[in-house]
């Protein structure tokens, strides 16, 4: 059940990735946030979908006809009462500490419209898929499917996901205060984003680019980086990278200019994507002011229609 519900909280956030297409209130992370988070990926869903853009290339439809393509999603999602093109507010992904491939702690918070008491009668005639515990004032409900993943409800607007117990219980103790390093990186964020995301560069991050001879040069110069995405007619997204210093920031600049005519080399590899990644980078500049190096993008309406015919495509 829970596994469903992921895959089409997955679906979402891919859909509003491409078409994050109005302004939102300012910048800030859920109260619900855990205090040791290094990285936090917003996304404002119901402003996305309902923006003129949004509606003009039919995304709702397009994902629609994407989470058709599973029938195991599809049934979830009836099973559990939850439209997601119309349930859902915002998601918000956090994760903490980096010391293997992937982040850990993942906490998603979803809020929104949720039928708590489908999703309960549901799983509890479900016990081989999913077990349903409680832990002091909280009901939780445990996955029994592939990797496990925790749930929990603050009242019918609010759902909370972790991939351990531990890591759900603490995110709902939370008071809204997460650790200085990512409150200075949100604190980049202009605020009138409808997806963002912020990203500290922790020791464990700098080790893997030091180990990149792209990366190896400025990596100990970079303290975060946030990514925030824009638009009215066309689509523009911002990648900033906060440095220590302005001459930190000019190095970073010069590292991202060297790199842009191997990727756009061997982009011209692909006859598929190719394309694609030549018209987004023909409107990619990069920047340099003060502590930060900037790579700005402007995606047009012709390129957004192409990226949504390959989209559908797979």
């Amino acid at each position: 059940m829970l596994r469903s519900l992921l895959t089409g909280l997955k679906a979402v956030a891919l859909g509003a990735a491409l078409c994050c297409l109005v302004p939102a209130r300012a910048a800030d992370v859920d109260k619900l946030t855990p205090s040791d988070s290094q990285i936090v990926i917003v996304l404002n869903i119901r402003q996305a979908f309902e923006s003129p853009l949004a509606k003009k290339k039919g995304v709702v439809d397009i994902l629609k006809a994407k989470m058709a393509e599973d029938p195991k999603a599809k049934e979830g999602m009836e099973a559990l009462g939850l439209d997601p093109f119309k349930d859902l507010e915002s998601v918000q992904i956090a994760m903490g500490k980096v010391e293997g491939p992937m982040p850990e702690g993942l906490v998603v918070v979803a809020r929104g419209r949720f039928d708590v008491d489908k999703i309960t009668e549901f799983a509890k005639g479900k016990p081989d898929k999913v077990r349903v515990v409680n832990e002091g004032p909280l009901t939780i409900f445990e996955s029994q499917e592939g990797q496990k993943t925790y749930t929990t409800f603050v009242g019918k607007g609010t759902m909370v996901m972790a991939q351990s117990k531990d890591n759900l219980v603490a995110a709902m103790k939370n008071t809204g205060k997460v650790n200085a390093d990512l409150s200075k990186a949100v604190d980049k964020v202009g605020g009138r984003e409808s997806m963002w995301m912020a990203v500290v560069i922790s020791p464990q991050m700098r080790a893997g680019m030091k180990a990149n001879p792209f990366l190896a040069n400025v990596a100990d110069k970079l303290e975060s980086l946030t990514l925030t995405v824009n638009a009215t007619d066309d689509i523009t997204a911002n990648v900033t990278f906060n440095t220590a210093d302005a001459d930190a920031a000019k190095q970073v600049k010069t590292t991202i200019d060297g790199f842009l005519p191997i990727l756009a080399g061997g982009a011209g590899m692909d006859p598929n994507a190719g394309p694609i990644v030549k018209d987004i980078l023909a409107g990619l500049k990069t920047t340099a002011n003060q502590k930060s190096a900037v790579v700005s993008v402007k995606i047009s309406e012709e390129t957004l229609d192409k990226i949504i015919k390959a989209a559908g495509n797979k």
